[in-house]
């Protein structure tokens, strides 16, 4: 449990200096007042969730602690609308349109609510 531990804070370290590091790039590339960096971070971990889980669960079996270090270690404190993006797209693949459909709106919908009412308990303090 230790070793999986470290595992995925290494990961995680590593996945969220990455993130940092490429979306201050990307905004100040772009030197606009809307979230390109935030955007190119989101659509890019989709990708390399995509690639990744693809490559090592049917082109090239690697230990499974491997495949937890780069999916959900990295990946995951890259972006996690990367894990949305990829459950909602597993539900498609199951043909459960409904629940995808459900996972994107709520997922959206509660959290920029939940955003809010973190918001207003914060100004209440």
């Amino acid at each position: 449990m230790l070793k999986k531990i470290l595992i995925l804070g290494s990961a995680g370290f590593i996945g969220t200096l990455a993130r940092y590091y490429m979306q201050g790039f990307v905004q100040s590339a772009t030197g606009s007042n809307f979230p390109f960096g935030t955007m190119v971070v989101n659509v890019s971990g989709c990708f390399i969730l995509g690639f990744l889980n693809e490559l090592f669960t049917e082109r090239f079996l690697i230990d499974p602690q491997w495949r937890i270090f780069f999916t959900i270690g990295f990946c995951g404190a890259f972006t996690t609308f990367s894990t949305l993006a990829f459950e909602t797209f597993s539900l498609t693949e199951r043909s459960e349109l409904w629940h995808a459909t459900a996972n994107v709106f709520f997922s959206i919908l509660l959290g920029l609510i939940f955003l809010w009412l973190g918001v207003l308990l914060a100004r209440l303090i």
